[in-house]
């Protein structure tokens, strides 16, 4: 996550490329290293300001799966990129010609957006549903978001789906949501506050996470 200066556009080709190249490079000092280690997901947002003092805009690039999530004044937009099943397709597959062309075929190339608006209890407001084709994974899925002052932006990977009660009944992410952006003092470690806070309440009413999960966060201070 970064805040950038007004300036030219990003190419999000030319990073994917030189990061997944650098760390392939990395991979290869240790024999033992398969490349598959580099199967993982890569979230980015770059935010630059807008027209006004205080207004922004944010780029947010995807490669593999996840979800970017904004809170504003009065409601929550989150966008959801997920892959049939749960099988993403990551940079580093362009590592390995055979591993590219063998997801291509098993998979077929296709990753859907979930897109919704919630209000602040985690309420729909709306959703929209869609699919699109890709055939390089180099090339990221993006999303823009418009913010303004007093605005949050969190990247969140894929584990916040893997939410369970304490009947293991699976708890929808969009009812999740909103917690991952209500941050209360946007200043020091407030990430780390809001996610202690969080497993907190979690331990309190038995609810149970089964995956890994990473968050990234930027908000516009006023």
């Amino acid at each position: 996550m970064t805040l950038l200066a007004s300036g030219p556009p990003f190419d999000a080709i030319a990073f994917a490329e030189a990061t997944i190249a650098k760390a392939g490079k990395a991979v290869g000092c240790f024999e033992s290293l398969p490349v598959s280690t580099l199967d993982a997901t890569l979230l980015l947002a770059l935010v630059r300001p807008d027209r006004t003092i205080d207004s922004f805009f944010a780029q947010v690039c995807f490669w593999g799966d996840g979800l970017a999530i904004v809170r504003k004044k009065d409601r929550v937009v989150a966008t959801m990129l997920r892959f049939a099943g749960n099988a993403p397709y990551y940079l580093s597959y362009s590592l390995e010609t055979s591993r590219r062309q063998a997801y291509l075929e098993h998979q077929g190339g296709r990753r859907q957006i979930l897109r919704v608006t919630l209000d602040l209890e985690g309420k729909e407001i709306s959703r929209e549903e869609s699919e699109e084709c890709f055939v390089d994974p180099i090339v990221p899925h993006h999303e823009q978001f418009s913010l303004e002052t007093g605005d949050s932006l969190a990247l969140v990977s894929d584990g916040i789906t893997q939410f369970f009660t304490a009947e293991n009944t699976p708890i929808l992410w969009e009812k999740l949501a909103p917690k991952f952006v209500d941050f209360k003092r946007p200043t020091g470690v407030f990430v780390r506050r809001r996610m202690n806070f969080f497993e907190r309440e979690n331990s309190a009413v038995g609810l149970r996470h089964l995956d890994d999960l990473s968050v990234a966060a930027i908000t516009l201070l006023r």
